[in-house]
């Protein structure tokens, strides 16, 4: 499961939070700005919303990858020098945003309990 982050800056949420309805539009059906762009500002329960957004699978709506298939098996390579694949780890939003159907995160069991690896940060 991802971390929850703050991507875009708490300044940049904290101002997009403004925007009312679509900004509650996007926290509660973007998977991208929900969970990684502005996720402590949304307020974001990541198993819960991951639970919804993917109870489909790789049917769902926000389950896709934004590369073609050869740059995602690339990126589901292990790294030579952690023996982890740029889905898991520090770099599980990375991989989130950018080959999320390869790299699994469409798979609903993953946000039916919670998953941390130790390696999300603190923010704020």
């Amino acid at each position: 499961m991802p971390c929850c982050l703050e991507s875009l800056g708490i300044s940049t949420c904290s101002r997009l939070k403004k925007r009312g309805l679509w900004f509650y539009h996007k926290c509660h059906e973007d998977a991208d700005f929900a969970i990684i762009q502005c996720c402590h500002t949304c307020k974001t329960n990541v198993p819960e919303l991951g639970s919804k957004l993917f109870a489909k699978g790789s049917k769902s709506l926000q389950c896709f990858d934004r590369h073609g298939p050869a740059f995602c098996q690339k990126f589901l390579q292990p790294d030579e020098m952690t023996g982890t694949s740029k889905c898991s780890g520090a770099n599980a939003s990375f991989g989130f945003r950018l080959c999320r159907r390869s790299c699994g995160f469409c798979e609903p069991e993953i946000y039916q309990e919670k998953r941390h690896d130790g390696q999300c940060p603190v923010i704020g």
